[in-house]
């Protein structure tokens, strides 16, 4: 048993979950169609947008049905049109907090993709766009199973018509990544995460900050997995990439040195997790100021650490006189 409660992790925007979009469902795109038809389901969309804009989901749901029985009668059942239609009657009934109504929308938008679809890389796009959609939607509920068998159905159709090297495939297998370590299966986490950043070396260079992001990724899940060896080999090389491309100081160089900092503490090196968690405190507040979310995780974490070092000064004495 740990002496102490376990530290706090620091993710920030460092890690490429956020660039792979894991958090939000995709915003609808405008939709194919004759404008000249369907203004008037356009201003709906408009005014739908607004709503969503103030929090008032239910109001732009009115919206979106209106802008939806326009389309169906100017376009038709199954024009491409109304697909987009479903995909923002989805996006707002998941804002509403509906994520089985969502999951119905995003099931009319793709019986309509897959029928239309002519197969060629152009209008690929939209229908990869709604696997990902109902991969969020599956994923919010916590079904992992069903969110990474769309997720891999939407890889498979990227890697095909753009390119194993495109970016989006890059996103996708980030995407993959981490709802297989969201669902704690992390054998399958490490192998898309390793596949992401074989990817991104090759095409960006190793020297990429989206390769520092994925080397604190898969630091962070050995050391969910209480291999902190692994967990600092990979935090160590983050580290090296964020001071190299960002500077020592930057708030994403100090997310990795706090992360360091617990596998330290973890392995009973107080020391050393207080000279590093140390650093992380004084750029996130340097960079910050006090107040923020992230400056008082790192202060916590501080507190933890200091405790365990046994020094006989009260700790707010020590720190005032550290960062000074």
């Amino acid at each position: 048993m740990k002496p102490f409660p376990n530290l706090r992790m620091l993710v920030l925007a460092a890690s490429l979950l956020a660039l792979a979009g894991c958090a939000t469902v995709v915003p609808p795109a405008p939709a194919h169609e004759d404008a000249a038809a369907c203004d008037a389901a356009i201003t709906c969309d408009a005014t739908a947008l607004q709503h969503i804009g103030k929090g008032e989901h239910a109001q732009a749901l009115e919206w979106y049905e209106k802008a939806l029985t326009i389309r169906k009668k100017e376009l038709g059942e199954d024009h491409p049109g109304v697909a987009v239609s479903y995909d923002n009657l989805g996006w707002a009934s998941l804002g509403k907090g509906d994520p089985a109504k969502a999951l119905e929308w995003y099931e009319k938008a793709l019986a309509i993709r897959e029928k239309t679809w002519d197969g060629t890389p152009a209008q690929a796009g939209d229908l990869i766009k709604t696997y990902d959609n109902i991969a969020r939607v599956h994923r919010r509920q916590r079904d992992f199973p069903s969110a990474t068998q769309w997720l891999r159905r939407a890889q498979e159709t990227r890697e095909k018509m753009l390119g194993e090297e495109n970016p989006e495939v890059i996103k996708g297998s980030i995407f993959i990544a981490s709802t297989y370590e969201g669902s704690g299966d992390y054998a399958n986490a490490l192998s898309w995460y390793r596949k992401a950043l074989d990817l991104t070396e090759r095409t960006k260079g190793p020297d990429d900050s989206d390769v520092a992001a994925i080397c604190n990724n898969i630091g962070m899940i050995y050391d969910g997995l209480d291999d902190y060896r692994n967990a600092q080999v990979w935090y160590d090389k983050a580290l090296a990439l964020r001071e190299k491309t960002l500077g020592k100081d930057h708030p994403f160089t100090a997310a990795v040195r706090n992360n360091l900092a617990k596998i330290h503490f973890d392995r009973g090196a107080y020391e050393d997790a207080l000279s590093e968690c140390l650093a992380s405190y004084r750029a996130l507040l340097h960079h910050f100021g006090e107040g923020n979310p992230e400056v008082e995780t790192v202060r916590i974490n501080l507190r933890e650490i200091y405790r365990a070092t046994g020094h006989a000064t009260p700790f707010e004495q020590w720190l005032a006189s550290a960062v000074q």
